[in-house]
Formats: structure tokens, sequence, C-alpha cells
């Protein structure tokens, strides 16, 4: 037997068919490889960008994407999530259902992202003038506005995908259509400066539409699953458990973000704080992939895991997570770390001066690694009031941290309000995971198999 044939007999034999072992290998495989080629590409695409349009102009297009991260919360409505758990939790047993269910998610999703859209146009001039340093910025959020229309849409279709672990696909489409939006923003700042780089980035996201649509439709047909709009309001249940708590948490997360950036903005200094802030907050958003790459093909498992009572199972999973995630990102934080200067420095002239902004964006990124698997904990057991107590505790923090540090130190004192408010937040997570966890010691606890899954992580 060849090399070859027999480390493929003992990956067989580690990873039998249809496992909970095997399901999150093959998902952690595809999330990793699209991660890294997507995020590389970003990455790249950022440092480009910063060069072409300068500390000022990357920090102006730096609250633009801010705020539309902001507005997609109100366009999505977390219809996304609603699908992905739907489907995980149901599509074998109730197929009508499950698509019931992703026809209201699809129906919610697109009229909020259609109004959320129109409002943004319509208000683009005053809104610019209150809260983005003036209305130079007002015609770039114009050109916007489609964004969130095509991101509500298609967050809808990666959760239904998500729910059917086609990662597979999703990732490499996800790739693709990375690099596409970023030569396409690389291509409009060459162009038209900060306008031409935000009609890359809503081509781009057109052109993910069109891809993501594609798939969805393949998938459904693939599972058997019909999807249609008659009878989608008998289903509107699952708008106040699930999808109401996950916005009222999306709400806890990016607007306060956006509402810290805008304070940063319109301190001394303003576009170009932003601009250094945004140059090292790429690097956290980069590292905070690391936990996603497990976290997303680990969603669905999670939640099945824990519909089934298998919470000796899960515990492991979680606490193997948990340490795989915070050890693999501290790790890649400090060796970026140690090349800050050399890493701000191919940003372009005056970046420079955010090392100390990149240290403690980095000292965020551990916190985070940790944040982001008991966020999915939440997720997958529905227990987003819960998080949204979690959430305004932090917003609070965050806020008020921005207030008294931002208009002393600039970007430095953001980067603070994040340290400090994440502190306090992965505190609260880390009791909460470990009652969760003891669990696994209560009676009746079990494992949903009797095929030796209770040694998945063994």
């Amino acid at each position: 037997m060849t090399l070859v044939s027999q480390l493929r007999a003992r990956t067989l034999s580690a990873l039998p068919q249809g496992s909970v072992r095997r399901r999150l290998a093959g998902g952690m495989f595809w999330t990793t490889v699209g991660s890294l080629l997507g995020q590389g590409v970003v990455a790249i695409g950022s440092v480009v960008l910063a060069r072409i349009l300068g500390k000022s102009g990357f920090g102006q297009y730096g609250i633009l994407q801010s705020t539309i991260t902001m507005f997609s919360v109100f366009a999505g409505l977390s219809m996304g999530y609603v699908a992905s758990k739907h489907v995980a939790e149901s599509v074998v047993a109730d197929k009508e259902k499950t698509g019931r269910v992703i026809g209201l998610s699809l129906l919610v999703a697109g009229v909020a992202g259609l109004l959320i859209a129109a409002l943004l146009v319509l208000a683009a001039r005053p809104f610019a003038e209150r809260f983005l340093g003036g209305a130079a910025l007002a015609g770039a959020l114009r050109i916007a506005a489609p964004i969130l229309l095509f991101g509500a849409l298609s967050g809808v279709q990666r959760g239904v995908l998500s729910g059917l672990e086609q990662f597979r696909t999703q990732n490499i489409l996800t790739t693709i259509t990375s690099i596409l939006t970023v030569g396409l923003t690389i291509l409009g700042a060459l162009t038209g400066s900060v306008s031409g780089a935000v009609w890359g980035l809503m081509i781009g996201g057109g052109i993910s539409l069109l891809g993501f649509t594609v798939l969805y439709r393949r998938a459904l047909a693939q599972a058997g699953i019909p999807v249609h709009l008659r009878g989608t309001w008998q289903e509107r249940g699952v708008l106040w458990t699930l999808a109401i708590p996950a916005l009222l948490n999306g709400l806890m997360v990016a607007p306060v973000i956006w509402i810290t950036n805008a304070v940063l903005v319109n301190s001394a200094g303003g576009y170009g704080e932003m601009g250094l802030f945004n140059a090292a907050n790429q690097w956290r958003t980069l590292l905070l992939y690391v936990p996603n790459i497990v976290l997303t093909p680990l969603l669905p498992i999670m939640t099945q895991l824990h519909a089934t009572g298998a919470y000796l199972q899960l515990r492991r999973v979680l606490i193997r997570t948990l340490g795989m995630s915070v050890g693999a990102v501290t790790g890649v934080a400090l060796v970026l770390s140690l090349f800050a200067p050399q890493i701000m420095h191919l940003y372009g002239s005056g970046f420079e001066s955010g090392v100390h902004v990149f240290y403690l964006l980095m000292l965020v990124s551990v916190l985070l690694s940790a944040g982001v698997v008991v966020g999915g904990l939440l997720s997958s057991t529905g227990a987003m009031w819960t998080g949204f107590l979690f959430n305004s505790i932090w917003a609070i923090a965050m806020i008020g941290t921005a207030l008294l540090a931002v208009p002393h130190q600039g970007a430095a004192g953001l980067a603070l309000a994040y340290a400090v408010s994440y502190l306090i937040h992965t505190a609260i997570q880390f009791w909460y995971f470990w009652v969760y966890v003891r669990k696994g010691d209560a009676p009746g606890a079990r494992f949903s198999s009797d095929s030796g899954e209770e040694r998945l992580w063994g």
C-alpha cells in the first residue's frame, strides 16, 4: 500500500461517513480555504486602496463601510440567521415548513432591504452633514444604497446554504466574488476616488447576489425543499422567537460600532484618525476569521446536538473549539504584533503613527476569539435574549469609553474603547459558558448516538 493510500485509509477511518467529525472537518476545510483566499485578497486590496486614497480618503471610505454595515442590520432584520437555524433544525423532519420559513425570510428581508435603501437615498445629504463630517459623502452614500438590498437577500441565501452545510460551493463563490469586488473597488478608486471605490463595492455586491441566487436554487432543488410565498405568514412565530432577539443583538453591535466611529470622525483629525484606525482594524477583522473558520460549520452541528439534548458531546465540542480558537488567534496576533511598524508602513505615509492602535486591536482579537465561540453557543441554543443582555452591557462600556477617550487620544482612544468593552464582555460570556458546559453533568444528559461519537474529540 502506498503512502497516499495509507493516509487516505487512516483519514477515512478517523472521519467515518456521516459522523460529526467528518461534517465538521469538511466544513472547516472549505471555510479555511475560502477565508484565507478571500480575506487575503481583501487585506492586500485595503493596502492598495489606502495608498491610492491617502490617509484622509481611506478614513472616508472606512466610515462609509461602517455606515453601510450599520444600515445592513435594519435591512436584513437577521432573517439570514432565522433561515440558517430553522433549516439546520427542521429540514429532515418537515421540508414544507422549512420552505415556508425560507419564503418568509426572503420576503421580510427583501421588503426591509428595499425600504432602508430608499430611505438612505432620500436622507443621504442631511445624514452626511449631521453625522459624517459634512455633505461631501452624500453622493457616495446614495451609490452604496443598493448594497443594503443585495446584502439582505444574499444573507438569507447564505443562511440556507449554511443550514444545508453547503460550505464548499459557498466558500468557492465567496472567494471569487471577493477577488472581483476588490478589483472593482481599486479600479473605481483609481478613476473616481472615494465615490469610485464605493461604485466598485456596490457592483461587487450585485455580482455576489447573482452568484448566491444560483447556488441557493440548486441547493434547494437537491434537498427537495419547496419554497413559495403561499402560507408563509403562518410561520410568523419565528419573527418573535428568533428574528427580533437576533435583530436586537445586531442593534447592539453594528450601530454601536458606527456611533463610536462617528465620534472619531467628528473629533480633531477626523478622517485622518479614522484612516489610521481603519488600517489597523483590517487586521483585527482578518484575525476574526480564524474562529469563524471553526464556528461556521459548527453552528448547524451545535444546533442539532442541543436540540437532541446531547449535552456531553456538545460540551466537549465547545471546550475544544474554544481552546483551538483562542490558541490560534493568540499565536497569530503575537506574530503580527512583532511586525506592526512594518505592516502599518505598508499603507503609506502617515500610517506609522497607528502602531499603538494596532497593538490594542490585536488584544481585542484575542478576546473576540473566545467571544465568537460563546456567541455561537448562544445562537445555536436560541438564547438570543441572553445574548442581547450581554451585548447591551458591552454597548454601554463601548460608547462610554469612546466618549471619554476619543476626544483626547483619537484612533488610540477608539481602540482603547474596544479593548475595555470586550474585556468586560468576554468575562461575562465566560461565566455563561462555564454554567452551560456543566449541563453535561446533569441527570439525563446524553449522547445523540451510540456510534462512538462521544469520542469526537478523544
